[in-house]
């Protein structure tokens, strides 16, 4: 008589012990998209003509394995006034559960309305707006978008 009440009870904690485990190797397996956060923003002049945004970006990675970034196609919008397009952080790696950071460049043509900005930030900050996609090897899409924005206070 003893051995179904055991038998059931075997399986009743084999079964709770096996919904745990679905539930903990679908949290390993099911991939989810790296996000985006900005670190830095400088504003630069290069010659007369030509200025230079230098962007930092944090880049999480939450899954349980290595992604790889191949290339971030990104544009930037600063107080309204579009800077342009470019291409960056090519052949990036992020460990399994790890942030790393990607320096992100963009020359742009220095007009009067950004060469304000160089010479003095206004108190309230500076607008941005960058958006893109990034080219993500390991998370089972083969771009995954991005955008940024907010007002960057400078010191």
């Amino acid at each position: 008589m003893q051995q179904p009440c055991r038998r059931r009870f075997n399986l009743v904690l084999l079964a709770l012990w096996c919904g745990g485990c679905s539930s903990i190797d679908d949290a390993v397996r099911a991939s989810r998209s790296p996000t985006f956060r900005l670190v830095d923003l400088e504003l630069s002049e290069r010659d007369a003509r030509t200025a230079e945004a230098d962007l930092r970006v944090a880049i999480s990675n939450p899954n349980a394995w290595q992604i790889a970034i191949d290339t971030i196609d990104y544009d930037v919008v600063i107080n309204g006034t579009r800077l342009g397009t470019a291409v960056g952080g090519r052949d990036v790696f992020i460990g399994a559960g790890n942030e790393r950071e990607v320096r992100l460049r963009l020359a742009y043509p220095n007009d009067d309305r950004l060469r304000s900005l160089l010479e003095r930030t206004p108190p309230r900050g500076v607008g941005y707006r960058i958006t893109g996609t990034a080219k993500v090897v390991g998370v089972g899409v083969d771009r995954v978008p991005f955008a940024l924005e907010g007002t960057w206070h400078t010191s």
